[in-house]
Parts: structure tokens; sequence; C-alpha cells
């Protein structure tokens, strides 16, 4: 349909899921941190905080600690658009 969300647990070193003409947006909402890595490119997925990331490039994530819950919503940008809100913006929105 142009986007999804999905709640993941990552309990393991592991290739992530390749989802072409996709732009991946992650938050870890429990647990340690992630790191993703592919070729010379390096990301770091820390906890409460966006990281956002072509979903096209079969990035290979590694613990960082503890496994860990990450939310995660992919668009396609051509057909969709999305606005994540995080730490702070949450507490004012009434949301956290």
């Amino acid at each position: 349909p142009g986007w999804r969300v999905s709640l993941a647990q990552v309990t393991r070193d592991a290739p992530f899921s390749v989802f072409d003409q996709t732009r991946r947006h992650s938050v870890v909402v429990a647990g340690g941190a992630l790191l993703l890595q592919r070729n010379e490119h390096t990301l770091a997925m820390r906890p409460h905080r966006l990281c956002s990331y072509t979903g096209e490039v079969p990035w290979h994530c590694q613990l960082q600690g503890e496994p860990a819950t990450v939310f995660n919503v992919m668009v396609e940008p051509s057909i969709a658009a999305v606005d994540i809100l995080t730490g702070p913006h949450l507490r004012l929105a009434g949301l956290a």
C-alpha cells in the first residue's frame, strides 16, 4: 500500500530485511542500542532516538547490549510521507 508499520524484536545479530523503494524510520522503544552496518556505512540506533535510512540496502544489525524492541515505519517516498515525534514532543502532546 506504500507504507508499513511494525514492532520488531531484535534478539541477535542478523541481517535486516530489504525493502525496495522504501525509506525506513526506526526507534528503539525498549532494550539496548543497535548498530547497522553496510560496507563502510554505519548507523547507530540509540533508544528513543529516531533513525531514518534507506530500506534498499542490506544492512547487518549488531546488538550493542541487551535485545531491543524496534518500532518501524516504512514508506515509499513516491506514495506516502511520515512525521514521527519522539522524546519531549510526545510529552508535550500528552502521549507519553
